[in-house]
């Protein structure tokens, strides 16, 4: 493993990092909805009363969502917004997997993991945003 492997692995197990995968989920979330709705951002901008240049930040993740706002944003293209804490995904070693295809590797996967991928996959896959 190279050190920038190394060091995006480590990454992953920091806040920095949670806290940015958790506004892009949002954000990924928010414009699904916002498709499904039919509604146009600058829609969503002026029943927030906020600028579109705003909504144009939110749509890439590039903001500090309060809850506050995460509410009166997912209202604005219908949909409600839900909270909640789940397990952490366990570690899996994909390379392990991967070298050895025909390997009873059932053990070896968690289910909250492989849960965790398919939803995000499925997630980003409705968005048209590639993984």
């Amino acid at each position: 493993m190279g050190v920038l492997d190394k060091f995006i692995e480590e990454s992953r197990d920091r806040d920095v990092y949670l806290v940015e995968k958790a506004k892009l989920d949002f954000a990924f979330s928010l414009e699904e909805q916002r498709r499904l709705s039919g509604k146009k951002p600058a829609d969503i901008a002026k029943a927030l009363k906020v600028s579109r240049a705003y909504i144009s930040k939110v749509f890439r993740g590039d903001v500090n969502f309060t809850i506050e706002s995460m509410v009166k944003l997912a209202r604005a293209v219908g949909a409600e917004l839900t909270v909640r804490a789940t397990p952490a995904p366990a570690s899996v070693d994909w390379a392990t997997i991967a070298a050895n295809p025909n390997a009873n590797n059932t053990n070896a996967i968690p289910v909250n993991s492989v849960v965790s991928i398919k939803e995000y996959k499925l997630t980003n896959c409705n968005t048209g945003i590639a993984a």
